[in-house]
């Protein structure tokens, strides 16, 4: 894929986020989202080397609208200025478990991987997880690579202890937590990624224990 000219796309869209403007550029919209399914089908393949639940995912149901959902937005923009995907082993991006990856308007490459927002039972769910089985959690935040690569995992926090949970848990901070998500970010206007693809596969290759911790605990 050429990602310059999707950066440059997209760029060109975050000026003119309108309607018309998208329409008179539709046709080279289609070319570059062909590629970028190229680019997720790649990823996908690469994922299957160490995930197997991976395999037979569909690139095309991975990748996320370009339409924004402004039902609730004071923000009417009608398209994203990014192309994504979420790729899962439920074979569609879901709430649940799904390895993230993203380019923007500003050539930012996005790697992650989690649950950015679970509901409720999914939360309870996980919290339950790390109370009985808290050396599942410690295998992966308490490993120097994991810390040194990913620092921790990142998300929205409660200020107090949900009802039911003790605070002298030694892993009450994630007890806490409302996401769980982990990743790296990598501007490709910089020229120090030589490749995407692979530099992403990295990220995600090292993102597998945590993904089969959330999906222990959810599925």
């Amino acid at each position: 894929m050429d990602y310059s000219k999707l950066i440059k796309f997209l760029s060109e869209l975050s000026k003119n986020n309108n309607k018309e403007w998208f329409d008179a550029h539709r046709t080279e919209y289609k070319t570059l989202r062909s590629d970028f399914e190229n680019v997720v089908r790649d990823l996908i393949l690469g994922i299957g080397e160490f995930d197997s639940k991976i395999k037979l995912t569909d690139p095309k149901k991975a990748l996320f609208r370009i339409n924004r959902d402004i039902r609730f937005s004071k923000d009417k923009s009608p398209y994203k200025t990014q192309f994504s995907a979420g790729i899962s082993n439920l074979n569609k991006n879901t709430g649940f478990p799904e390895y993230y990856f993203h380019i923007d308007k500003d050539g930012i490459m996005v790697c992650g991987g989690g649950m950015w927002a679970p509901n409720p039972e999914q939360l309870k769910s996980i919290r339950d997880h790390i109370v009985q089985q808290p050396e599942a959690l410690e295998d992966i935040v308490y490993d120097k690579k994991f810390a040194d690569y990913f620092g921790d995992i990142g998300g929205e926090s409660l200020v107090r202890v949900p009802r039911g949970y003790e605070e002298t848990n030694p892993l009450v901070k994630y007890i806490k937590l409302k996401g769980f998500t982990i990743g790296k970010d990598f501007n490709l206007n910089k020229g120090k990624v030589k490749d995407p693809i692979k530099q992403a596969l990295e990220v995600f290759k090292n993102m597998y224990p945590f993904m089969e911790w959330l999906r222990e605990a959810v599925l």
